[in-house]
């Protein structure tokens, strides 16, 4: 069973590590009886420092492993990186998806305004997800004016990866948020364990089954990044409950109407006790299942708290809700790219996962949609020694 990872999301803990502690400037010149602008010079090749006590500073910042607070200095020298942003939307600009990339931009602006006056500038710009030539032409739009790095939505994951290659040649750090491109040479993915959180849905489905029914799984498609990985966790939970039967998936339509009807023609026909639906949307099939006469008698387990999706859940229409964070992800893409641009530093790993955090009509009503009240990936040391 997987009711510990269940837990876990339920307490919302953020996954990946946090900042290491480092050795400041002002602890060497506490050590040394000296001041932090003494430190300074001496390290840096200043003239007026006593080559003496400038020996004495190196071989102590040596021993005690202390690199210079590259913050510290974007700031003092008023070093800029430009970053940019390219995340796709619907040419329609409405519903959940559209609610889903503004929960991202909140993050991106929220860790943008962080970072202002430590030498990081945000431009973002949207393209349509049904052209792919948009894209392209939106981050050769962003070279041009001298971008460092650029956070990327992948629209079409299959086409994008030369392109991330060839910008990563020009010195240009690509992060990838939503879709990954493992394949392609981009700095790190920023997301969700999307396996995770199939395994989380299917010990969900089990328990409002009680072990017994059928559950009708819903993918756009197969192919891709994320849907196989959702998949592919909940079939190795699901083995957990052999009196469950999986139907499907069924590859339904991504247009909300579209699904809507494909949905409704679904429940008809198979007669599922639950839905699993891998990807967003999970209003369209609250609606169908309200129409269908099944309200309360399927449960229904999905993905992203819209804000039609969180009225669904205090209806007790949708069983359960796996958010993924979204603002945090938008967030986490820009201080990533912070850490690599302005302090030389790489993620640890190549991919950084926000966290998942379940959301039922019980906790709906305490549940704040794009939360940021905190900065959950420490970057930045404030040099706090007197």
């Amino acid at each position: 069973m997987f009711i510990g990872g269940i837990f876990d999301c339920m307490r919302g803990q953020t996954e990946g590590e946090l900042g290491k502690q480092r050795t400041t400037s002002g602890a060497l010149a506490k050590k040394l009886g000296v001041s932090r602008s003494t430190i300074s010079r001496a390290l840096n090749g200043y003239p007026h420092v006593d080559e003496e006590l400038r020996g004495r500073i190196i071989a102590l910042a040596a021993e005690m492993n202390y690199s210079p607070n590259q913050a510290a200095r974007s700031l003092a020298n008023r070093e800029t990186a430009l970053v940019g942003v390219v995340v796709y939307v619907k040419p329609e600009g409405t519903g959940e998806f559209c609610e889903y990339v503004e929960m991202v931009l909140k993050g991106i602006r929220f860790a943008a305004r962080q970072f202002k006056d430590f030498g990081l500038q945000v431009e973002v710009v949207k393209t349509d997800i049904s052209n792919p030539h948009e894209q392209a032409e939106a981050i050769a739009g962003l070279v041009e004016k001298g971008v460092r790095g650029i956070v990327l939505a992948p629209s079409h994951p299959e086409l994008i990866a030369p392109e991330i290659d060839r910008l990563v040649e020009r010195g240009i750090q690509v992060l990838l948020i939503d879709t990954d491109v493992p394949q392609s040479n981009r700095l790190c993915f920023v997301g969700s364990d999307y396996q995770r959180s199939g395994r989380i849905s299917a010990e969900l489905v089990g328990l409002a089954l009680k072990g017994r029914g059928k559950v009708a799984m819903i993918a756009y498609n197969e192919g891709g990044f994320m849907v196989p990985q959702k998949i592919s966790g909940f079939r190795q939970e699901m083995s957990a409950y052999p009196m469950v039967e999986i139907l499907g998936p069924f590859k339904l339509s991504r247009i909300g109407q579209h699904l809507y009807e494909d949905t409704l023609e679904m429940i008809r026909e198979y007669q599922p006790d639950a839905i699993y639906m891998t990807y967003g949307q999970l209003a369209d099939v609250a609606r169908a299942v309200v129409d269908s006469g099944k309200a309360g008698k399927i449960a229904i387990i999905g993905y992203d708290t819209s804000s039609q999706v969180l009225e669904y859940l205090r209806r007790k229409v949708i069983t359960a809700v796996i958010d993924q964070d979204p603002a945090q992800q938008g967030a986490l893409s820009i201080q990533v790219l912070y850490d690599a641009l302005v302090l030389n530093n790489r993620p640890l790993s190549s991919v950084v996962n926000a966290r998942l955090t379940i959301v039922t009509s019980q906790n709906c009503n305490y549940f704040r949609q794009g939360a940021l009240n905190v900065m959950t990936y420490n970057f930045m040391e404030r040099d706090s020694a007197k």
